[in-house]
């Protein structure tokens, strides 16, 4: 067998070999704009766990203004405000003393974030949503009593 043609069959059988593989998970690129690895799905659980512990990555995922609703009369009428970005505080989302904070994943576009004080009525819902790729704080209801 000549010499040039013996070449030829060892590159088009490394060629033929090589698939088209999906990348490993930890081979993935990292957005870091959005907090996730590309390709993976967007749980609330792991963008909880990064927005409550780095205020900067807090504060680039709360749509400003920010709504804050309050309920008036037992529930029956509300009033609205609005939060300007410098006005924003950041939260760390954890439990204290008598300070809870539950979370609630409604769907897989919705969650929300519980927080009361005991024996007080102080009741807030944070609400996110999933939109364009990235989980945002959208809103709070104040249901206080």
């Amino acid at each position: 067998m000549n010499r040039p043609l013996y070449l030829l069959l060892i590159v088009l059988s490394i060629l033929l070999s090589c698939k088209n593989k999906a990348p490993k998970s930890s081979d993935r690129v990292v957005d870091t704009a959005k907090g996730l690895r590309v390709g993976e799905s967007a749980d609330f659980a792991s963008f909880f766990k990064k927005f409550k512990a780095d205020s900067i990555y807090q504060i680039a995922h709360v749509k400003f203004p920010l709504r804050k609703v309050v309920a008036n009369d037992e529930g029956n009428s509300e009033t609205a405000d609005y939060t300007k970005k410098d006005q924003w505080r950041y939260t760390t989302f954890e439990n204290q003393k008598d300070q809870i904070f539950k979370q609630a994943v409604v769907n897989k576009t919705k969650a929300s974030v519980r927080y009361m004080v005991k024996d007080t009525g102080i009741y807030i819902e944070f609400v996110f949503l999933y939109d364009q790729g990235k989980w945002q704080l959208v809103a709070l209801k104040d249901e206080s009593d």
